[in-house]
């Protein structure tokens, strides 16, 4: 039927506004099913369930749950790693964000908020009540060929394999099969830990991400089968907006303590350089829609003038995010390397 790239501000909000319009593509999404279905493949009365499901766990106390874990997390890091280093070097930013990204998943699930800097207790840092650490972790329970931390890497770094390879595929290479044994682990591990919580006291006031989202998903009856778990580069290339931001923090945390979840409204540069980031380097660059009927959008050229353009029920549309988020109408600075504050 064809495809339309949509970069429109205004067109981007009808489409994303009107769910029933231009629902999602199904067939196009059928790839990130391999651990069941979930919010993100899903429409209609599907997705309104799986959202009353997520919208619930994810609330403001959660959000201030993962900010005390993410500060935990960088503490143990410069208390073991980077201890006694007067320069660290990071070849590639990913080596450190991704395990960053890890530990912040893990410890949103299961986290104790109670640090004590000195000494570090490393087992206050768990990944939905298993031992996530800075440290090596090498005691891989009984029944299991992997850790748990070793199964959450390997399908994080290496899941383009697991989107585009299809599972007869999977056996071919040496990397091949150590991506399809850590997605097999992961989600043996998954599935004990749902039987482990279901066997004890949920409720949506849970102390982690994990038990309120089972919580949650109890009070939709679902099937027994059904219930599972479904759901600085940047800155560091110009020197002076770093010290911008280093001063900015200065200013909002003269004492040098550590920063709050209270305190994030104040610390208004550190949230621009993450937008900017965000702007720049989307990690979403293409988000598929399809049209319901027979439609059109008034659009703006990049010369200013309106028009309509036709758009045929069926076609499929592809809102363009770098494209949008270039927009020099939207963001008009003609350097790529601002900092917008």
């Amino acid at each position: 039927m064809g495809n339309m790239f949509i970069a429109d501000v205004r067109a981007i909000k009808h489409i994303v506004w009107s769910r029933g319009l231009f629902p999602k593509p199904l067939s196009q999404y059928t790839i990130l099913t391999f651990f069941g279905d979930n919010i993100i493949v899903s429409e209609g009365d599907e997705w309104k369930r799986h959202h009353k499901v997520v919208a619930r766990a994810f609330s403001e106390r959660n959000n201030r749950l993962v900010w005390d874990a993410t500060t935990q997390i960088m503490l143990e890091l410069f208390d073991t790693v980077w201890i006694g280093k007067d320069e660290v070097v990071v070849d590639h930013a990913v080596d450190l964000t991704l395990p960053i990204a890890l530990f912040v998943i893990g410890a949103a699930g299961e986290y104790s908020p109670h640090y004590q800097r000195v000494p570090v207790d490393i087992n206050q840092i768990k990944g939905f009540g298993h031992h996530i650490s800075w440290k090596d972790d090498t005691v891989i329970p009984p029944g299991h060929q992997l850790t748990f931390k070793d199964a959450l890497l390997t399908t994080l770094h290496d899941l383009f394999i697991k989107l585009l390879v299809p599972r007869w595929a999977m056996g071919l290479t040496k990397r091949f099969r150590r991506v399809r044994l850590a997605f097999d682990e992961l989600q043996q591990y998954l599935t004990e830990m749902i039987q482990e919580r279901k066997g004890s006291q949920l409720t949506e006031d849970s102390e982690d991400l994990f038990s309120s989202l089972l919580a949650a998903n109890n009070d939709e009856n679902l099937l027994k089968d059904e219930v599972k778990l479904n759901d600085s580069e940047l800155i560091a290339l110009y020197p002076d907006k770093q010290e911008e931001l280093h001063q900015h923090i200065k200013r909002v945390l003269p004492d040098g303590r550590i920063p709050t979840y209270d305190d994030m409204p104040s610390l208004s540069y550190s949230s621009a350089v993450f937008n900017e980031a965000l702007r720049m380097f989307p990690p979403v660059t293409n988000v598929p829609k399809s049209s319901a009927e027979n439609t059109t959008f008034t659009v703006t050229d990049v010369n200013g003038t309106q028009r309509t353009v036709s758009v045929p029920e069926g076609i499929t549309l592809t809102l363009a995010v770098p494209a949008l988020h270039y927009n020099r109408k939207i963001s008009p600075t003609q350097s790529r390397t601002a900092i917008a504050v």
